[in-house]
């Protein structure tokens, strides 16, 4: 296989955010998603059975409010980020794939930042990007309608070539 290189503009548009940060909660790992739901039926039977005891009946709203808390916290990170306007701006970034790694530079960070394939926590896919986490907080993200067809596959070639199969979440 040939030295293969692609270069890409990408970042998020309008409403990727939310996206993006509902499915790092709910979609990345499909157990917390059935945590907050297995947290809502129970709360709920507490509530049903438990009206004629009043620990139970406590037990069970804290337990049902507690989904309803995580999407308000979420909600409310969502708006201190969108908050400091122009996310479209902000996460426009010029990406260079090949056999070393990422390398990323955008108007936030002046100086191109490489990240290499072996320091990759994981690479995973979703409906709308391909997702690059630097550790478990920080990621990259590449819109898949930034890519044709071709630089598609060769993202995807250089990833598999290079990212070790335990950390590859691709679909």
């Amino acid at each position: 296989m040939g030295q293969q290189k692609l270069t890409v503009q990408s970042g998020l548009h309008r409403g990727d955010y939310r996206k993006l940060t509902y499915w790092n909660m709910f979609g990345k790992d499909r157990r917390v998603l059935w945590m907050m739901i297995a947290l809502l039926i129970v709360g709920t039977a507490c509530i049903v059975f438990g009206m004629d005891n009043l620990t139970l009946l406590i037990l069970g709203i804290i337990l049902a409010v507690c989904p309803l808390l995580v999407i308000i916290i979420i909600e409310y990170n969502i708006f201190k980020v969108l908050r400091k306007g122009n996310i479209e701006r902000r996460t426009n970034a010029y990406y260079i794939v090949d056999q070393t790694g990422i390398s990323a530079c955008s108007e936030a960070v002046h100086s191109a930042m490489v990240y290499h394939w072996a320091d990759l926590t994981a690479v995973y896919e979703n409906m709308l990007f391909y997702i690059f986490f630097i550790n478990k907080i920080q990621m990259l993200t590449i819109r898949k309608t930034d890519l044709d067809l071709k630089t598609r596959q060769t993202l995807l070639n250089l990833v598999r070539q290079y990212v070790p199969e335990t950390k590859l979440h691709l679909q």
